[in-house]
């Protein structure tokens, strides 16, 4: 699985290790993509993530233009059917407890004013996963899950940021330089 490979575009434009990592890796991708005989199947089989507005660059390297014209999957955002069933299915999955006013306040947190988005931009899915996900943290033990524990979460609006800011927290302190000290003498 390859995520982000738009990064071959943008990173490996800079300088020219940039651009030979890129030949390398592609070298890569073509030997486990290639079948060993004739007829035979590939080592892998590889999944790659592309933002769609870097599809006219990836177009230009052959081995992905081949791949990209064998078999394009377009992930589209979701429809307000799509979004509330990804945030109510997984506790209903595991039988749990969920409070519809925390479903609606989910929709109307990550709804676009772009009339283009039909309602929600792409990209919203990891944020309401990572909102979920520290909700079901605040729920008060064996309850189910109520709008104050998502409102104690952060909600889609300041969820990643708290969980970015406790990992931040928890990380070590730099180690201290270790500079040697030189003592001069006169000569």
């Amino acid at each position: 699985m390859i995520d982000q490979l738009e990064e071959l575009f943008t990173l490996a434009e800079k300088n020219e290790q940039g651009r030979e990592e890129r030949a390398a890796f592609f070298a890569a991708l073509r030997a486990v993509t290639t079948p060993a005989a004739p007829g035979g199947v590939p080592g892998a089989m590889v999944v790659a993530a592309v933002r769609g507005d870097f599809l006219d660059q990836a177009l230009r390297f052959p081995l992905l233009a081949e791949a990209i014209d064998a078999e394009v999957f377009a992930i589209t955002p979701m429809s307000e059917a799509e979004l509330r069933s990804a945030v109510t299915g997984p506790a209903a999955e595991a039988g749990l407890g969920f409070d519809g006013a925390v479903v609606d306040a989910v929709v109307a947190e990550v709804r676009s004013d772009d009339p283009a988005t039909e309602g929600f931009g792409a990209g919203v899915l990891p944020l309401v996963s990572q909102a979920m996900y520290a909700a079901w943290g605040h729920r008060e033990p064996g309850g189910e899950l109520d709008l104050r524990a998502y409102r104690r979460g952060g909600g889609t609006t300041d969820a990643v940021n708290r969980s970015a800011q406790s990992l931040y927290d928890g990380l070590p302190p730099p180690p201290k330089s270790r500079r040697s000290r030189v003592r001069c003498s006169p000569c």
